[in-house]
């Protein structure tokens, strides 16, 4: 392999610098290659001696403009002030303004590290911005001369801004460029060299530069006070076709190339022998494992057990960050990640984040819907998962978070008053604290104090301590702002704020730099050369990003005043992806083939270009893959089956001495699987909360309001004057029943409003029928009894084969008693079909899933005949709320004339219900889902 670019540089200076290297400062263009550019100094260095200076361009520019760099947030909050100078009374809020301000502040930045004419181009905009909307002809209307005041004064803006911040000694990047580049094209180097004891600069590695830097770096290379060495390979400096040699093509042509070569040129890329891996890897997940799998291979073939300048791994990816580190093969001993960590990939930032949206939700709902202040449940629950959601509920907050969980599910509530979130957590102030209604700046200032707290707490890991402390900052950065520019924004923009702010906050990595496996984004790749290289995510609009326009300004007039496009970003990350490959000996390019939206799933160009344009080289070894992980048996998701044995006997014994209910045989019938997870294992899924009443809640209300009216009449009947009472008063019965059944009031606003109407009309037609039936009884003289409301009953009987007896149980929604004749009625908020009461043959009832309904009307006509021996005839029957017009559809034998559920019947369902019981209850056999059964 030829050597390496810092190799070479190392070999320049000493040639031409080693005598006075203290004299020399070496500007790169980013900190970590300064790290090995020490190193390998040292290493070619034998007697002591002072080395030369090292910077980066930012901090150059930044010392010669003498200006700071402030954060993206603070230079818009004082944007805001230049906005308001400017327009006035005329001004936006604050909220509308930060959604364009990043735009704005994005093109000022551009316009002064290309340093264009600001006055020049708006006044080019605003013509445009003119003929576009309303053609060249006719005197300007008033209409749109308000349209293009905005554009008009963008530049005024531009300079009251930069007067501002030239005013505070602070800037955004392109402000210090322009600002270094005017310095140095006025005074020259000598006013910065001399205070630092330097006589030469030396730019290395540089690629794609502003205008600005090209100022700063032309000035040294004119004057001859600087040189600078490219890192170039032929292929892509010769080919104009190659967008990867883009900018280095325009340099060459500079005077300074005229008398000194154009260093450093390699032909590595057609040349020089590299194996080249493409694969596809479906999801981050996978690419985690292919990238361990990869990295041991590496490993294997590097003799010596540093892996130094030998291997990195590069993530275009920034979320592959935490997969990867967990992936890491445990033989690689020391690891340096370069990149740091957002705040915002922490657990805890989601957590604080979904305090915000907790409070930001439930003021928006309070403005939106006119309620009283409540918070979300799902809000509420999020943060119940989290450790600092835990902390917050004080002294064994884990078990109060599984408590408070299972009250919002048992009480179906989808908002939660601060009093019943009180009455629940008497005990967890912090909790309730943090949830109260709050101006953004009390959150904020509350979120910090509680942050202090969780990082004081013994209990709180390493990880969060980190972040804590970093969000703590974010908060009074954020407060601070507030005060600063005497601005607070609403809970929403807030919230938005807090993200963006905490993105800049990064967790930092301790390790070696120049020991190991490096971790690092592509950027940060500049200058270093390794053997082997791992790329993750080579994927179009990741690397390169895409078409990303940002700006106020279009194409056309960017292109015409030479300000950078996309075509310009996509070369940067072209340079870069090929000044990796030109320096390896194998190379991996992993791509995710995973489709999520459009355009995703789609390897990178440069993918493409590696198939087409390397591969025509013999020195290049291509191959192509797929990669798939091998999934063992055991890892696989399969359909639940149990072998039955006597560890199920205790099981079994708890279950019969609670009750085996008609829903029980019902879901055996449906799938044993069922039967066994939930009424023998007690493995129950977790209710969801119903935010709009759903089915549940509508049966159990609906239930619970006729349970109320019958009740007050068992042993007699109500008269047509009652049921006329509570049809005129539904509402009220409706509501109390609620109440009563879901411990909230009821809400008749918004969607909840339209199904509590659907619940009163449904139940009101219901109540008309049956009054009709009430009318109709009186005037045939028929004797109707109500005999019970809700009424349970149970029968214990003895199961041959079973060393314990089975209790049988039912809840009956309702017994009549009509002409000596007992009436069981079960209602059903849901439809019901005759046909699915009847049956052939009473074996239908434990075989069918359609013949459920008859099985539960069947086995209350058993109960009853056990509870009540004096009758041997028994009416079972459904009536269906929703078609009330039916009556009651009564379950019983097809070719029975009559619909009586005789003694005789229910005998012989006895018999089938031994059946089942010793079928349910053996200690033999393989529990199976239904369909292996039918499959079977």
């Amino acid at each position: 392999m030829p050597k390496a670019f810092l190799d070479l540089a190392v070999e320049h200076i000493l040639s031409k610098h080693e005598s006075n290297l203290s004299k020399l400062l070496i500007v790169l263009p980013s900190r970590r290659a300064g790290l090995f550019l020490r190193k390998k100094l040292a290493a070619r260095i034998s007697a002591p001696k002072l080395g030369p200076q090292i910077t980066v361009i930012d901090t150059l520019a930044q010392e010669l403009s003498g200006l700071q760099k402030a954060d993206s947030l603070s230079l818009q909050f004082q944007l805001y002030q230049s906005y308001k100078a400017v327009f006035g009374k005329d001004s936006e809020s604050f909220e509308d303004f930060l959604k364009w301000s990043g735009r704005l502040l994005q093109d000022f930045n551009e316009i002064d590290r290309y340093t264009i004419d600001a006055k020049k181009l708006y006044d080019n905009l605003t013509e445009i911005k003119r003929l576009e909307s309303w053609g060249v002809d006719g005197e300007v209307p008033e209409v749109m001369d308000t349209f293009l005041t905005f554009w008009k004064r963008l530049h005024p803006i531009y300079l009251h801004y930069i007067e501002n911040l030239e005013q505070r000694k602070v800037g955004y990047q392109g402000l210090l460029y322009r600002k270094a580049a005017t310095i140095l094209e006025t005074d020259g180097w000598k006013p910065y060299l001399e205070p630092l004891n330097a006589e030469h600069v030396l730019f290395l590695g540089f690629n794609a530069l502003n205008n600005a830097e090209i100022s700063i770096i032309r000035s040294a290379l004119d004057s001859d006070v600087g040189d600078i060495l490219f890192d170039v390979d032929s292929l892509y400096f010769e080919d104009e076709e190659y967008e990867a040699g883009m900018f280095l093509r325009r340099y060459k042509d500079w005077p300074y190339f005229s008398r000194k070569p154009f260093s450093f040129v390699s032909d590595s890329l057609r040349k020089e022998t590299r194996k080249i891996e493409l694969i596809g890897v479906p999801r981050t997940i996978g690419m985690a494992k292919a990238t361990s799998e990869k990295l041991g291979e590496m490993k294997a073939a590097i003799p010596q057990a540093d892996v130094t300048e030998k291997i990195a791994l590069v993530l275009a990816e920034e979320g592959m960050l935490l997969p990867a580190l967990n992936s890491i093969p445990s033989d690689f001993e020391d690891i340096n990640v370069t990149m740091g960590l957002p705040v915002s990939r922490l657990t805890l930032a989601t957590t604080v984040e979904n305090l915000f949206e907790a409070q930001e939700r439930a003021l928006r709902l309070q403005n939106l819907e006119n309620r009283s202040y409540q918070i979300y449940h799902k809000d509420i629950e999020r943060l119940l998962l989290q450790s600092f959601g835990q902390f917050l509920l004080g002294d064994n907050g884990s078990q109060k978070a599984t408590e408070l969980s299972g009250m919002i599910r048992t009480y179906n509530a989808p908002f939660l008053s601060l009093k019943k979130l009180r009455e629940w957590l008497p005990d967890s102030p912090n909790f309730i604290r943090i949830l109260e209604e709050k101006t953004p700046s009390e959150m904020l200032s509350t979120c910090a104090e509680l942050l202090a707290a969780y990082h004081d707490s013994e209990r709180t890991s390493p990880e969060d301590k980190e972040g804590s402390k970093m969000l703590f900052r974010v908060c009074h950065r954020l407060l601070d702002l507030y005060l600063d520019y005497e601005q607070e924004p609403s809970m929403t923009t807030s919230l938005q704020l807090f993200r963006q702010l905490q993105k800049d906050e990064k967790l930092d990595f301790f390790g070696e730099p120049l020991k190991g496996l490096q971790i690092m984004g592509v950027l940060e790749t500049r200058l270093l050369t390794f053997e082997r290289v791992i790329i993750t995510h080579v994927n179009e609009e990741i690397l390169p990003a895409g078409k990303s326009e940002n700006s106020f300004i279009p194409y056309d007039l960017k292109r015409g005043f030479g300000l950078p496009t996309h075509r310009e970003k996509d070369a940067i990350y072209a340079y870069h992806f090929y000044r990796l490959l030109q320096g390896t000996k194998h190379v991996c390019l992993m791509y995710d083939t995973e489709t999520k939206d459009v355009g995703t799933g789609e390897p990178s160009r440069f993918i493409e270009q590696v198939r087409r344009e390397l591969s025509v080289y013999e020195n290049n070894e291509i191959h192509e893959s797929i990669y798939s992980t091998p999934i063992e048996k055991k890892q696989m998701s399969v359909d639940f089956e149990l072998d039955k044995g006597p560890f199920l006997e205790e099981a079994y014994r708890r279950r019969a001495k609670d009750g085996v209910a008609p829903s029980h045989l019902q879901a055996w019938v449906k799938d044993p699987s069922l039967f066994y997870k939930r009424f023998i294992l007690r493995a129950n899924e977790a209710d969801e909360v119903e935010e709009v009443m759903g089915d549940r809640t509508i049966g159990t209300v609906a239930h619970k309001v006729l349970e109320n009216f019958y009740k007050p009449f068992i042993g007699k009947s109500p008269s047509p004057q009652d049921f006329d009472e509570i049809i005129q008063n539904i509402g009220a019965h409706l509501a109390k029943a609620h109440l009563d059944e879901i411990k909230r009031p009821i809400e008749t606003q918004g969607r909840s409003g339209l199904v509590v109407y659907a619940i009163s009309e449904m139940l009101t037609q219901f109540l008309k029928e049956e009054r009709k039936r009430a009318l109709e009884y009186a005037r045939d003289g028929r004797e109707w009894i109500i005999v019970g409301a809700e009424e349970k009953l149970m029968h214990t009987i003895e199961v041959p084969g079973l060393g314990y007896p089975v209790m049988l149980k039912g809840l009956i929604d309702r017994i009549d008693k009509v002409d000596g004749v007992y009436h069981v009625i079960d209602y059903k908020t849901g439809s019901a079909k005759p046909e699915d009461l009847r049956f052939t043959a009473l074996s239908q009832l434990a075989e069918s899933e359609r013949k459920s309904k008859a099985l539960q009307l069947v086995m209350y006509a058993w109960l009853m005949a056990k509870n009540y021996p004096e009758s041997n005839d028994f009416v079972a029957g459904i009536f269906s709320l929703r078609d009330n017009k039916a009556g009651l559809l009564v379950s019983h034998p097809s070719k029975q004339v009559g619909n009586v559920l005789t003694r005789d019947i229910l005998d012989q369902f006895e018999e089938l219900l031994i059946s089942m019981l010793q079928e349910v209850f053996s200690l033999e056999g393989v529990i199976r889902t239904e369909k292996e059964l039918e499959e079977g």
